[in-house]
C-alpha cells in the first residue's frame, strides 16, 4: 500500500533577562495510508511544551515551571477500535458495544494540560568533580489524562516527585 506521514515542529526560546528564559516547542503530525484511505495509526494528536526558568546569577542553582500539552485527538485508524488503549478500562481488553465501550463512542481520547515544576542545586563543582541535585514535581495538579498511544494504555501517573542527584568523579 501507499501511505504518508507530513509534520512540523517548532521550539523557540527567549531570554527576556540574564537569568530568566521563556521556551515553547510544538509538534503537528499527520498521517495518512492512501490505500486504505484512512488515518495512519500511532500518529500523535498536536501537542508540545512551554515554560519559564530561572537559574541564579552565581548558576548555582535554578528552578522551572512548564506546562505539557496535548490536543484532542481525533483522528483514529480502524485498527485502533481494537486497541484496549482506546476503551474504559484497557484492563478488560479491546473496546465492545457490551462489557466494555470505547472510552468515547468516535475514539477520541481528550487532551489535557499538565503543570511540571522542576528545580536543580549544584552542590559542588570543581572542575573535574561535582554534585548536582535536583527535584521534579511532575503532574503537580493530578489531573486525570490519557496519552494516546501510551504503552500503559491507561489514565496516566498522578502527582509524582522525583529527587535526583547526579555525581561526577
Amino acid at each position: 500500500g501507499e501511505a504518508y506521514v507530513t509534520g512540523v515542529e517548532l521550539a523557540l526560546a527567549y531570554k527576556p533577562a540574564p537569568d530568566w528564559t521563556l521556551f515553547a516547542n510544538a509538534t503537528y503530525t499527520y498521517g495518512q495510508d492512501e490505500t486504505a484511505d484512512a488515518p495512519l495509526r500511532f500518529i500523535p494528536p498536536f501537542n508540545g511544551v512551554f515554560g519559564i526558568r530561572y537559574e541564579s546569577p552565581s548558576g548555582r542553582w535554578w528552578v522551572e515551571a512548564t506546562e505539557v500539552w496535548a490536543a484532542r485527538f481525533t483522528r483514529h485508524a480502524p485498527d485502533d477500535e481494537q486497541d484496549a488503549g482506546f476503551s474504559r478500562d484497557p484492563a478488560l481488553g479491546s473496546p465492545n458495544t457490551t462489557t466494555n465501550k470505547p472510552l468515547r463512542d468516535n475514539y477520541d481520547i481528550p487532551g489535557f494540560w499538565i503543570t511540571n515544576v522542576r528545580a536543580g542545586w549544584k552542590v559542588w563543582d570543581d572542575g573535574r568533580h561535582g554534585l548536582d541535585i535536583t527535584l521534579d514535581l511532575n503532574n503537580v495538579f493530578n489531573t486525570s489524562y490519557r496519552e494516546v498511544y501510551s504503552q500503559r494504555q491507561k489514565e496516566a501517573p498522578g502527582f509524582g516527585a522525583v529527587l535526583g542527584a547526579r555525581l561526577t568523579f
